[in-house]
């Protein structure tokens, strides 16, 4: 009975030597027009077959990754869990696969980003990358300025305050905390 790493392995081989009699081709054309001996070497054949085979690989990766991120993008986290694992299992890089999937296993409830597109939440960096460079760069970065790490703490709060216009109703809390807090100072005698 076929399983899939022996339909693999077939695949792979015949894949090999085709591309192998097609390079083999290739390179005595090659030679014959710059004057060298038409037969390709060995060795020749062998790094070409090489070329193939991680070419090869690399799409067949690739291909599997896509199919992942659709999982991811379908909120089907634990359904992907499931299939790593399954494929991993008995290899001698199971335990490093399984440590890596802790990652997934403990932010499935984050990483629900059908729903979260869905409800029009950006699920990429690109929003918040972008957000630092305006905010903090705006701010911090200008020629000749220096700064504590408090005062620099203490600007950035207020800038994220006003970037997101809450600035008045900030100002509103700190009066009235700030009120509250001279109610309850003694008065001078």
């Amino acid at each position: 009975m076929w399983n899939d790493n022996a339909v693999e392995f077939a695949q792979r081989n015949l894949l090999t030597s085709r591309c192998q009699d097609a390079f083999s081709l290739r390179n005595q054309k090659d030679r014959a027009s710059a004057g060298a001996p038409a037969r390709a070497s060995r060795n020749d054949r062998a790094q070409d077959g090489d070329a193939i085979r991680h070419t090869f690989v690399h799409q067949r990766l690739a291909a599997q990754i896509r199919r992942w991120a659709k999982r991811l993008l379908k909120d089907k986290v634990q359904a992907l869990i499931g299939e790593v694992r399954q494929q991993c299992a008995g290899k001698p890089q199971s335990a490093a696969v399984e440590q890596a999937l802790g990652y997934f296993v403990r932010n499935v409830s984050r990483m629900q980003y059908g729903t979260f597109r869905a409800a029009g939440y950006f699920i990429g960096s690109g929003v918040v990358e972008a957000g630092c460079k305006t905010v903090i760069g705006g701010r911090c970065k200008q020629s000749g300025m220096f700064w504590s790490e408090s005062g620099a703490e203490n600007i950035l709060a207020l800038r994220c305050i006003h970037s997101s216009r809450r600035l008045e109703d900030f100002w509103k809390y700190r009066l009235n905390e700030q009120a509250a807090h001279n109610d309850a100072l003694p008065l001078a005698a």
